[in-house]
């Protein structure tokens, strides 16, 4: 009896904000249910909701049952006609008598739904649900991207066995337009070994590698800063800078896919599945929360790189002492801070369900999903339609919502320049590092002020100078990001601090090109099928490693009030 009002108060505005996900595993509210069967009873209704709202119309029954709120007979009706183990409450149990009293006049409508959609069965009909719940109003679904994990497979392996009996697709428009019940992938052009599917994250999660950690579920965005910091130019890369002992830090790691993703590049390059010997590099992962420290552990030690990563836990990157012994052999560091998130599609991750009418009142009350501007589900509050009349297509848990970029009429100004100012004091804290020849910084923001602005910055700042950082050119990036097109944006310096105004109007027209080119950004929402992004890489040429003193601020130091405090974001699978 409990799931069902658990259920209730996890989709409610009166519980704690985050990811479904979070909201159930990572919950502070105490639950009776297990974490498994409320996300798994969510995530079902959230699939079949259109089927659901349609049988409970056409039967009438919430107007007969005065117990029954929409929500409650969604969930309800879903374990009564598609769970094997029925409605878990008691058979006196008066919600299940509410249902059970119409129990054949629920079978015959799920029956006639079915006919309607000429499906021979209750998969056939998932499959078209599913399918018809993924497309966007133009006809384009947004991917699903599926990384291949070298630390415990390989690429051919995986298509010979988990997707095996998948289409392939020559284009990822072909793919994402495809709005049919067929399963299909597309091999991604820039990122080696990723794959693009239109199997839903609830099927993937489900396969045999998944749960062996062969494959890993992971924004094809998010790819990007492992694939450039180990595979650009020859002359800067791990493989030819003392390929045997160099070590790469991960200065911002959990959820860890990151972390995961430099791991398994490095057991490919080196094959390392092949040679079990000792290894000697090691990627330290730092994770300042203790919460997401154990989120962390736990996505390394699925994915089999224990044994390469070294989890920091409770560890500020920022009180890293730069010039001390345990880090004098890194050379790579990955920084990926906390950012306002504005380029995450559907940031917090939660299904919006399509409810059944309730005739008995003109306003659903059990259902609320407040955003931060003042709307439930992106439905102003002040708006009495019905979600199911306003939103053309309905979204299941794996749907990715087509979120409009934040307008500058919601940005929070302040807190942008918080998170500015911490990112740009991280970037030099790892231009500082002893043996560091090459750094990559990354956000999930579309804003230019957490991107553009904090390079520039980085830039000019008396570490980067002293030690003779540049930008990784876009010539010198690997071959997939040398020709991926979106690249940094014309900066409009009018209202931004006085330096940046400086050192932006002082640069050649020549120079801002260049700039801009070696920048890369992802559009969320578009036909690439990206969040939005932002990465870029820099590198001190490898003759002044050696040469140079170095130069830099303090390994510690307490964080200026002017800077936002460090927490992390997260992504959940995606990071």
């Amino acid at each position: 009896m409990a799931l069902y009002y658990e259920a209730a108060d996890i989709l409610s505005s009166s519980f704690s904000r985050g990811s479904l996900r979070s909201r159930v595993y990572d919950s502070n509210t105490p639950l009776k249910s297990p974490p498994s069967l409320l996300y798994g009873l969510i995530t079902g209704c959230a699939e079949w909701d259109v089927v659901l709202s349609e049988i409970i119309d056409n039967t009438g029954i919430i107007s007969q049952e005065p117990k029954l709120t929409p929500l409650l007979a969604i969930f309800l009706v879903h374990d009564h006609l598609l769970s094997r183990r029925g409605i878990a409450c008691p058979q006196n149990h008066p919600l299940r008598l509410a249902i059970e009293r119409h129990k054949a006049r629920l079978a015959s409508e799920l029956t006639k739904a079915r006919l309607r959609r000429k499906c021979a069965t209750l998969e056939d009909l998932r499959l078209h649900v599913s399918a018809q719940k993924r497309t966007f109003e133009k006809g384009f679904q947004q991917p699903r991207w599926v990384r291949i994990n070298y630390l415990k497979t390989n690429l051919e392996e995986e298509l010979r066995t988990t997707f095996a009996t998948f289409a392939v697709c020559s284009t990822l428009g072909r793919l994402c337009g495809d709005t049919g019940t067929r399963k299909a992938y597309f091999r991604d052009p820039n990122i080696p070994d990723l794959l693009a599917t239109n199997v839903p994250t609830k099927e993937l999660v489900q396969t045999a590698a998944y749960e062996a950690g062969k494959i890993l579920l992971q924004d094809k965005a998010s790819c990007f800063p492992a694939h450039l910091i180990l595979d650009s130019n020859p002359k800067l890369s791990l493989c030819a800078n003392r390929a045997d002992d160099a070590d790469l830090i991960d200065g911002c790691a959990a959820p860890g896919n990151k972390s995961s993703h430099l791991a398994s590049i490095l057991a490919k390059k080196f094959n390392l599945a092949a040679r079990p010997a000792p290894r000697k590099r090691v990627v330290f992962a730092c994770e300042r929360d203790p919460k997401r420290s154990k989120t962390l552990e736990s996505m390394l030690d699925r994915a089999g790189a224990q044994g390469m990563v070294k989890v920091l836990a409770k560890q500020d990157f920022l009180a890293l002492d730069p010039q001390g012994k345990r880090f004098s052999n890194v050379t790579h560091l990955l920084l990926d801070p906390s950012c306002s998130g504005s380029g995450i599609l559907g940031r917090e991750d939660l299904p919006t369900l399509v409810l059944p009418k309730d005739t008995r009142r003109r306003r659903d009350e059990n259902f609320k999903v407040e955003d931060g501007n003042g709307t439930r589900n992106g439905i102003p509050k002040s708006s009495n339609k019905r979600k199911r009349d306003i939103l053309p297509q309905e979204l299941s848990e794996d749907t990715e919502v087509n979120t409009p970029p934040t307008t500058s009429s919601n940005i929070d100004t302040d807190r942008l320049q918080r998170l500015s100012n911490l990112q740009t004091r991280m970037l030099e804290h790892a231009f500082a590092f002893r043996n560091a020849s090459i750094v990559t910084y990354s956000t999930c923001s579309i804003h230019a002020q957490e991107n553009e602005v904090v390079v520039l910055r980085a830039l000019n700042s008396t570490v980067a100078r002293g030690r003779c950082w540049r930008l990784l050119r876009r010539g010198e990036q690997p071959d997939g990001l040398r020709v991926w097109p979106h690249r940094g944006d014309e900066l409009d310096v009018e209202g931004t601090e006085g330096a940046v105004k400086e050192i932006w109007n002082a640069m050649t027209s020549e120079e801002r090109s260049g700039f801009r080119e070696a920048c890369i950004r992802c559009r969320p929402g578009g036909e690439d099928g990206t969040i939005g992004f932002f990465v870029v890489g820099f590198v001190r040429d490898p003759k002044t490693v050696e040469e140079l003193e170095d130069v830099g601020p303090g390994a510690n130091g307490d964080m200026k009030e002017d800077e936002e405090e460090w927490n992390g974001f997260s992504a959940d699978e995606d990071g």
